[in-house]
Parts: C-alpha cells; structure tokens; sequence
C-alpha cells in the first residue's frame, strides 16, 4: 500500500471514530454530497495544497 493511500485510509478511519458512523455510511455520505470518495476528497485536496480541519 503506498504511504497515501495508507494516510487517507487513516484520516478516513478517524473521521468515522469522531462523527461515529461508519465507513461505508461515510463514504455514501461524500458520494451523495460531494460526488467523490473520502479517500479522493483528501487526495484532491492534498493536491491543491489544501489542509482539512482538524478532527
């Protein structure tokens, strides 16, 4: 697993702990809303230079 992959599945996993659903709640959630995965969302962001708030 690359180290990305590995960290968005992290941050991904962290995000469920503090909003207490899981992951596929989660990733339904981001799909309906955002058109995209969480795992894409974070790398999207990532790319842009972008920081997500802190969980």
């Amino acid at each position: 697993m690359r180290l990305a992959e590995a960290r968005a599945g992290q941050a991904t996993q962290l995000l469920c702990d503090a909003l207490g659903a899981g992951e596929r709640t989660l990733e339904l959630s981001f799909r309906k809303h955002l058109g995209v995965s969480p795992k894409q969302y974070l790398k999207a962001m990532r790319m842009l230079g972008c920081r997500p708030a802190e969980v």
